[in-house]
């Protein structure tokens, strides 16, 4: 699918009728366009320098007349143009200070004949004289070897043809032209006070005699601004700019016009900028189409706005287009179809690329044509408007317009282009086409002409393709039209169609985030290439061909479980709107199934197989499960079936699924695995539930048993508890729930239960029923008989050694919260049993049980007894501040009611504190012979005592070493100072602090013992240096002029710069020390030869090595002698005895001499040179032998 919104501009004329005769421009100060070329060629051979009005005409081949100011006209050799007496055209009637100094119409019927209507000012600066008024002349181009002559003029047209009144003195600054409805006519339209003046140009010439005047229901306030005629006539535009200082009260107002009669209509106006809204409108200018008005304003900046001419509310429909810096400017269509903008003083002007489009498509170019040094003032030149009226070049297609524009197309597709239908006869078409590198084609069709087919568009179909139309419309006039618009050919786009996402929503809130850019658009772009290929996605198919709207990514569903189509575009991104395609995939986020883990489902043993001990069930019912399975899920939605497998559950295996809806038989017990799928995505399941069937067995008990009472008051009139009968009643009791009934009747009925089972009252004897239940409801029903017996007490106390408060948490687990702190630990006071039992004979010790109870209450009700008082864990009874009373109990177990009571008391020893303490730091050394080991033997881990004991008396603890936390727990191999690390560059060291009273200790601090690297000091080589003659002598073995700091990067080696510091020093003890680091430029202490100690120190470790050194060598300057000449005799080598030139010259002859007796040739290189500059610089040196020259 491809889309061209682009749009082209076609110009018709009256006799060889054009849009060229716009193709000039000269305007501002002494700046100039020209249009023969896109974009337009900046002129600097203007002669005017105007602050606003200009006008300037070109003949229909689009070569320039003449233009003019208003005051001089000019003409196209740039040279003041002559009136017919030969003087010279500089005295207008016009002003440059005018908006619209002056509007040029070609005579109709005429080839030579032109009008130039000049508009005066009284609004004027020091350089003119008030002028206002309205004027034309006529200028005839056959005259002055086709440079023309002002013929006639000026003729006044400031006479009001109603009054016979001259206007000149009220007259505005305005005038604007536009082709009439009958052949061969012009309308010039100017404006004073209230009224429209409108001139018709016929090929008899201006009529004077018939001026059309329309009176109007408004009154200008101000004479600038401009005034402008649409481009099909039908409306004008009028800037009421009037502005002074800090008063910017101007309108903008529009009005309808009649090309026929030249009347405005007066009852038409609408007024689109109001007075004192803060705009002072100034210029003016209508799109191609006449569907869309610019007007420019001064509000104390440039601004410009477009207002919509279709609209049904024209005003309301006002858009900012554009706000700049800068005083007032103009307005202009030009040839090309755009609208340029001039902001005075600028170097540039700006340009309104698509005027024809909505405010939101504008494209609006600040500074887009550089005048090439020239500048802007506030005026354009104004033209007749129907000169830019458009005629349209099409694609076919789409039946968008293509003029002037980059119209972009896809490899391989087929296009064909057409003209606007245009009426008139014997037309002639002629396609030209222009690569850009060889000449330009004709590719005329030779069949249908008007159309042109490109097919299986390629690469070499891209350049600038032009159309010319010549024919004779409906007035008989010879008309030419030219047309011009650019082929760009881009890759075609192709979309593969995604497989549809079914998303099944883990965390069923509904929504899920889709990132289609990372998971889908490889799939589908399908090896296009994704740096010029751009995937969007939509909502609808209609934003996906208009390529508004996109998706963002990641994308959320708009609506909960919700399925919809995406669409896919794939756009080539350098041609968005042409080369693209459209694909869909549809998009469900449906819910994932969250079953509720069901209870087991059980059912107590019961006789249907003929027996209640078999753990044999025939009937459950799997389906009466499915409500709580689904619980909140709708059960309309989701399918549940329960397998016999995981597996089977996992894959829907119908083979291990078991029919829900009828009677299923389970022995002892059987898991079933459940699988819930939704219903509208069977891949979004849950098979991770399974549900537990289980027969449960009936409580194993004795039918029928006793539960005697002591009574301590000797009356056998008591209350019992009768949970003191559990015990005899079942071996699983601890396990069952057991309820208390008056009747047997009551135990099978389940009600009602008595109303105190702990306080059973009873008078000698008695009986109670009770139901035995299961953990699992299932049930069996037990006679208590009751009897009231006599009982005593018996006394004991006890205070059990105090226990330290241990590391776990309150339960007893090791977890995140161990706390040693909170007076909790575990207590073993079994040995109480058997010296309570002490108290009693022997023989009634074995019917003896002794239970154990943290409150009296407790005791009394013989409830929640201590489990196991081995390892008891006083979780509530927290004792490191008071000791706990431990309630005790001894009952018979004959008689349960004959009891005696006790207690014994528990405490909790606190453990000592241990801070925190710093990691212990050490350099490495050399001691056991190698510093880059990371071992050293001089550890003090007795210097973090203090910090660990933080205050506490150091002679009430003892704090101990460890390498491991077992060993420091367990207090065992002790670690001792000095200590050597066992684990290179960082060992942790386990610490455990013992309370010397209690025994108590802490095990829970540690800190590292951390060996740093010494920082490598690579050796270097010696540092040889010239002597120089800084102290006078460049020979005494002396150099003030030694950079040591050139070793550093060399000692360094790959060592980091920025965390090592080296400095050097001239003794081995300084560099040890730090001690008077020696600073560049150096001068050495010792003759020749001088020994330089290196430190490097780490920064961040402050280890040092101090142990580098190299010499620093100072060599001597050489020395020579002043040789004797070296002398030839001219000889016959080059056939020339008496030329005075020798070939064989040794100048290595001479060099024993020049170093003297005590300098060695192997220790020297002597060179010869042509001047003392390339001998001292060494450059160019010459080889013997020699010739001279």
């Amino acid at each position: 699918m491809k889309k061209l919104l682009l749009f082209f501009i076609f110009i018709f004329t009256i006799n060889a009728f054009s849009q060229k005769e716009a193709n000039f421009w000269y305007f501002g100060q002494n700046a100039g366009l020209d249009f023969s070329t896109s974009p337009p060629t900046a002129l600097t051979d203007g002669q005017i320098n105007t602050d606003e009005g200009c006008s300037s005409f070109s003949s229909p081949s689009g070569e320039l007349l003449f233009y003019s100011d208003g005051i001089s006209v000019y003409t196209k050799e740039h040279r003041l143009m002559t009136y017919s007496n030969g003087t010279s055209a500089n005295n207008l009637k016009g002003n440059p200070s005018s908006t619209q100094s002056g509007m040029i119409i070609p005579k109709p019927g005429s080839t030579t004949i032109y009008y130039l209507f000049t508009v005066g000012t009284d609004y004027v600066g020091n350089a003119n004289n008030p002028n206002p008024g309205f004027n034309f002349y006529t200028i005839d181009m056959s005259k002055n070897r086709g440079l023309g002559e002002i013929t006639r003029g000026p003729t006044d047209l400031a006479i009001n043809p109603d009054t016979n009144i001259n206007m000149s003195n009220n007259w505005s600054e305005k005038v604007a032209a536009v082709k009439g409805a009958d052949c061969n006519v012009y309308w010039v339209v100017s404006f004073a006070v209230d009224t429209f003046y409108s001139y018709k140009v016929t090929d008899a010439g201006v009529d004077i005699n018939n001026i059309i005047t329309s009176k109007v229901n408004f009154t200008a306030s101000d004479k600038r601004g401009y005034l402008q005629v649409s481009p099909n006539g039908k409306k004008i535009a009028f800037a009421d700019y009037n502005a002074s200082g800090n008063s910017i009260t101007g309108s903008l107002v529009l009005f309808d016009f009649d090309n026929a009669t030249g009347k405005v209509d007066q009852f038409s106006s609408e007024t689109l900028i109001t007075r004192f809204s803060g705009e002072s409108p100034y210029g003016v200018s209508f799109s191609p189409q006449s569907n869309k008005l610019y007007a420019s304003s001064y509000n104390g900046s440039f601004s410009v706005f477009q207002f919509d001419l279709e609209s049904s509310n024209i005003a309301a429909s006002k858009k900012t287009i554009a706000n700049r810096n800068g005083f007032r400017g103009s307005l202009q269509l030009a040839p090309d179809g755009k609208i340029y903008a001039s902001i005075p003083d600028s170097f540039f002007l700006d340009v309104i690329e698509n005027p024809d489009e909505d405010a939101d498509k504008i494209i609006y170019t600040e500074n887009a044509i550089h005048l090439n040094g020239r500048l802007t003032a506030q005026g354009l030149p104004p033209f007749i408007s129907s000169l830019l009226l458009p005629i349209e070049i099409l694609d076919a297609d789409t039946n968008i317009s293509i003029n002037n524009t980059d119209a972009q197309f896809c490899i391989g597709q087929d296009k064909t282009i057409i003209s606007e239908d245009i009426a008139g006869t014997g037309a002639t078409y002629s396609w030209t086409f222009n690569d850009g590198i060889n000449p330009p084609t004709d590719i005329t069709p030779t069949t249908n002409p008007g159309s042109l087919v490109l097919t299986n568009i390629q690469p070499s179909n891209a350049g600038e393709y032009t159309l010319k139309i010549e024919l004779t419309d409906d007035c008989g006039v010879v008309t030419q039209y030219n047309g011009t618009f650019n082929v760009e050919v881009f890759e075609t786009a192709a979309a593969n169609k995604p497989n549809d996402i079914y998303f099944c929503d883990t965390d069923r809130n509904g929504f899920n985030k889709f990132d289609f850019q990372a998971d889908l658009n490889s799939e589908i772009l399908g090896g296009l290439d994704p740096t010029i290929f751009d995937v969007l996605y939509f909502n609808t198919l209609d934003d996906a061909n208009t390529g508004n709207n996109p998706l963002p990514n990641p994308y959320s569903n708009p609506t909960a479980f919700s399925s919809e189509t995406i669409y896919v575009r794939v756009q080539n991104t350098n041609a968005i709107d042409a080369c693209f395609a459209i694909t869909d995939f549809i998009l469900a986020v449906t819910d994932y199934p969250s079953p509720t883990q069901p209870e087991p489902y059980r059912i107590c043993d019961n006789t249907e197989s003929s027996s209640d001990t078999d753990g044999i069930i025939n009937t459950f019912l799997l389906n009466t499960r499915d409500a709580e399975i689904l619980g909140s899920l709708n059960s309309a939605q989701y399918n549940i079936s329960y397998h016999t497998t995981q597996i089977g559950a996992e894959n829907n295996d119908i083979t291990t699924i078991v029919d829900k809806d009828s009677n299923y038989s389970v022995t002892n017990s059987k898991t079933l695995y459940i699988r819930v799928e939704n219903k509208d995505n069977i891949g979004c399941y849950d098979a991770n539930t399974s549900l537990e069937l289980i027969v449960d067995a009936l409580p194993n008990t004795n039918l029928e048993v006793d539960l005697l009472q002591c009574d301590d008051d000797l009356d056998r009139v008591s209350t019992i508890n009768l949970t003191e009968a559990e015990i005899s009643i079942s071996i699983n009791y601890q396990n069952e729930t057991f309820k208390y009934f008056a009747t047997e009747a009551d135990a099978i009925s389940g009600s009602p239960e008595v109303a105190d089972k702990l306080r059973y009252p009873v008078n000698q004897t008695g009986e109670a029923w009770v139901r035995i239940i299961s953990d699992q409801n299932c049930y069996r029903i037990s006679k208590i008989n009751l009897s009231v017996e006599a009982s005593a007490d018996v006394a004991y106390y006890k205070e059990f050694p105090a226990v330290c408060d241990d590391f776990l948490q309150k339960d007893g687990t090791d977890g995140a919260l161990n706390d040693d702190t909170d007076g909790i630990t575990n207590f073993d006071f079994s040995v109480a049993n058997t010296e309570i039992l002490a108290f009693f004979p022997p023989a009634l010790q074995p019917d003896l049980e002794v239970s154990y109870y943290e409150t009296t209450a407790d005791r009394t009700a013989v409830i929640n007894a201590i489990a196991d008082i081995s390892n008891y864990r006083n979780i509530n009874y927290p004792s490191n501040i008071t000791r706990q009373t431990i309630y005790f109990k001894i009952t018979n177990k004959n008689n349960n009611n004959c009891s005696g009571i006790g207690e014994l008391y528990l405490k909790t020893n606190l453990v000592p504190t241990a801070a925190t303490a710093p990691d212990l730091e050490l350099c490495d050394d050399v001691l056991d012979g190698d510093t880059a080991n990371g071992i050293v033997q001089y550890f003090d881990l007795e210097s973090q005592t203090t910090a660990i004991l933080n205050g506490q008396n150091a002679a009430d603890f003892t704090v101990t070493y460890h390498d491991s936390e077992t060993d420091a727990n367990a207090g065992i191999n002790e670690l001792i100072s000095p200590f050597e690390n066992t684990v290179r560059d960082s060992q942790p060291i386990y610490v455990r602090v013992t309370n010397n009273t209690t025994g108590c200790f802490t095990d829970h601090t540690s800190f590292n013992v951390i060996v740093n690297p010494v920082p490598i000091a690579n050796f270097v080589n010696d540092l040889e240096v010239c002597d120089d003659n800084s102290d006078g002598s460049a020979r005494n073995g002396f150099s003030q002029s030694i950079d040591l700091e050139s070793q550093t990067a060399g000692i360094l080696g790959t060592q980091d710069p920025n965390i090592h510091i080296v400095t050097y020093h001239r003794s081995l003890a300084d560099a040890q020390s730090g001690n008077l680091p020696l600073v560049s430029p150096y001068t050495n202490n010792t003759i020749d030869r001088e020994t330089i100690y290196v430190r490097i120190l780490n920064t961040n470790s402050m280890c040092v090595n101090g142990i580098s050194n190299f010499d620093v060598i100072v060599n001597p300057e050489p020395t020579f002698e002043q040789p004797t000449n070296l002398a030839y005799c001219d000889d016959e080598l080059d056939g020339d005895d008496a030329n005075g030139i020798v070939q064989n010259i040794d100048l290595d002859s001479k060099i024993t001499e020049i170093l003297g007796a005590s300098q060695s040739p192997n220790d020297f290189w002597v060179t010869f040179h042509k001047s003392q500059a390339d001998a001292t610089s060494g450059n160019d040196p010459v080889v013997s032998p020699y010739q001279n020259t």
